[in-house]
């Protein structure tokens, strides 16, 4: 957390803890969201909504502690409301000398249903390239994240420094193998998950992502396989984009900016 806000002469209240500006949680657990302030006197905190008007300091949703953190209740999935679970909201500390505001925090409950991930195989030539994709849900991807790819013999982790032939991607949790062999056309590949907000849980998908191995052509046109129009990704992290291509003869592959 940072300190944001300015302070007023006369000990007007400044914010010491700010919130995050982003809180998912999960509809199971609610949240607890922090807000500190200081001043003379004690300033005095509530929270607002984006436009201004002032949130309750009890509802059957939220709760507004002495302290001034804001409690999110655990909810049943029928009982989700837009308005209180997917919205923007602001700290607000104030005393007589004047106010000041956190920048927003955007507030998202992300609704627990049972899902299941999928690894989807893929085919190429013997000795070419193939991705192996890890499959979850939409609704859970916030949420979810690939930690590994398990094989009968070991496991494959994320890197962001490429090297060997198995390379899980650590921004997508994609399994890029190069060089495939005929004893990768049997091996059984599966993904595994792990949910970050209910107890850090791992699941594995239940059928395994299987390789085709393909006859090569005399000749054939090169085609990218792996198709992304965009990615996202945070600031100051390292993105790893692979680029599989099938032909013959084997394509050389380069990148141009634009």
């Amino acid at each position: 957390m940072t300190t944001s806000g300015s302070s007023i002469e006369g000990g007007g209240p400044r914010l010491t803890v700010t919130p995050p500006s982003s809180v998912v949680f999960s509809s199971e657990t609610g949240a607890v969201v922090g807000c500190v302030a200081e001043g003379s006197p004690l300033p005095t905190i509530s929270w607002i909504t984006r436009e201004g008007s002032p949130l309750p300091r009890q509802t059957a949703f939220t709760d507004i502690l002495a302290n001034g953190s804001l409690v999110l209740r655990p909810f049943p999935p029928e009982r989700y409301r837009a308005d209180v679970h997917a919205v923007s909201v602001r700290c607000r500390a104030s005393n007589s000398q004047g106010v000041v505001v956190s920048p927003p925090v955007s507030l998202q409950a992300v609704v627990w249903q049972d899902f299941n991930v999928r690894a989807e195989g893929g085919q190429t030539v013997l000795g070419g390239s193939v991705l192996l994709r890890c499959l979850i849900p939409s609704h859970m991807s916030k949420v979810v994240k690939p930690t590994a790819w398990e094989m009968p013999t070991y496991t494959i982790y994320p890197t962001f420094m490429p090297e060997g032939r198995y390379i899980m991607m650590g921004n997508t949790g994609d399994l890029l193998i190069r060089g495939v062999t005929l004893d990768d056309a049997v091996t059984e590949f599966r993904c595994r998950v792990r949910d970050l907000l209910n107890g850090g849980r791992e699941i594995t998908s239940r059928d395994p992502a299987k390789i085709q191995i393909i006859e090569k052509s005399e000749t054939s046109r090169p085609a990218i396989v792996n198709k992304q129009r965009s990615v996202t990704v945070a600031e100051g992290s390292t993105l790893v984009l692979p680029c599989i291509a099938t032909g013959q003869p084997t394509p050389t592959v380069r990148y141009v900016m634009q």
